[in-house]
């Protein structure tokens, strides 16, 4: 009975949500997510699997974060020489052996090992809620949503916690040893929590974000315009002139706004 309410409140919510769209699907411009426009289909997976892997980065390692990862922020990958196809061979190749050590039974006929289940959930807290930002089932109108990664960190987290318990284990002989992964462990929450108040930071003034956003996608045409708008408010003319220009570049995707 509570599963099914639970499915019976879902199901509305996505009813509303259809309703209040007028029954359509949204209409996204190329510039919102450049991969979703691609004809060629390999073109496009090998996109897909590129923002696959940076979503993936950013779980591990958050030091590119950006307000904005549209309008060029993250070039296409045009040709099969391009050597960031690298990097989405060797996100399927970790997450096969995860994938492979979750599944694969430690001794033959025996059952999964707690290890093996707490995988299979990390894994599952990581894929689950990233599905609708996947361009699976349908296009998104993004590239990157930092939001879309709050759920996955969770499961992304919890695999970092077994991979440590895991070498205490193996180091469990050497005092010394143990000492250097609680050191390393220690430097990385340091870090963590650095990067967190940092971003914190950023997101204090809309001057301060803005630069921030320049400094990780420094391609991203609205990145510009709002800086240039942040500086035209502020009477600073020399600058907005600057990055007016920068925005409007050949080099730049088209984009209109009208406000």
């Amino acid at each position: 009975m509570q599963h099914t309410l639970i499915a019976a409140s879902g199901a509305s919510l996505v009813a509303l949500r259809w309703w209040a769209m007028g029954f359509a699907s949204p209409i996204f411009q190329p510039e919102d997510n450049p991969a979703a426009f691609i004809n060629s289909t390999l073109q496009r997976a090998i996109n897909y699997q590129y923002i696959y892997t940076l979503n993936s980065w950013l779980m591990v390692n958050p030091h590119w974060l950006c307000f904005d990862w549209s309008m060029g922020c993250i070039p296409l990958i045009n040709e099969i020489t391009d050597p960031r196809v690298l990097a989405p061979l060797l996100f399927w190749l970790i997450t096969g052996l995860l994938i492979w050590r979750a599944l694969h039974p430690t001794h033959k006929g025996c059952h999964l090992s707690r290890d093996q289940r707490v995988i299979m959930l990390s894994l599952a807290w990581v894929i689950i809620p990233f599905l609708p930002a996947s361009n699976l089932f349908f296009t998104v109108g993004f590239v990157i949503a930092e939001r879309m990664l709050y759920l996955p960190s969770l499961g992304c987290a919890t695999l970092v916690a077994l991979g440590f318990r895991r070498l205490l284990s193996a180091a469990s002989a050497s005092q010394f040893l143990r000492l250097v992964l609680y050191g390393c462990l220690s430097w990385m929450l340091g870090m963590y929590s650095l990067k967190t108040w940092e971003r914190s930071g950023e997101w204090v003034s809309e001057n301060r974000l803005f630069l921030s956003g320049l400094r990780v996608c420094p391609l991203n045409a609205k990145v510009h315009y709002n800086i240039a708008k942040t500086a035209a408010d502020s009477g600073d003319g020399d600058t907005a002139i600057l990055h007016y220009q920068m925005a409007l570049r050949s080099s730049f995707i088209d984009f209109d706004y009208t406000d």
